[in-house]
């Protein structure tokens, strides 16, 4: 054999050996539009949402706030967060969250920049 053809083997034979490693943790059958049944392996569920996710949503939030510091102003914000306070156990935990942090008081100042 020569080495080419040496290298390709031995790539099959582990994509072979993967695959067979997952489908030996389960098996689901699928029957292709042409008849053929097919075997693939059974994907695991993750019981955490993934990370993208929760860092995407802190992201988002994130931006929320700055926003609402930028388009109200640092007084009334906190005006409304004093209001927020005095409330239920819920709305005094919104207030702790709706804090302003360094990072978005950043990027209010950064929108105050760049919009009208």
């Amino acid at each position: 054999m020569s080495q080419v053809q040496e290298q390709e083997f031995e790539h099959r034979i582990r994509r072979l050996m993967r695959k067979h490693d997952r489908l030996s943790r389960g098996v689901v059958h699928k029957v292709g539009p042409d008849g053929l049944i097919t075997a693939h392996p059974r994907r695991r569920v993750s019981l955490l949402p993934p990370v993208r996710a929760i860092v995407l949503v802190l992201a988002v939030g994130l931006l929320f706030k700055a926003y609402l510091l930028f388009a109200l102003g640092s007084a009334t914000y906190e005006a409304r967060l004093k209001t927020l306070a005095s409330g239920s156990v819920f709305e005094q935990a919104g207030a702790v969250i709706m804090q302003p942090d360094p990072a978005s008081e950043w990027i209010a100042g950064q929108m105050a920049l760049y919009l009208p």
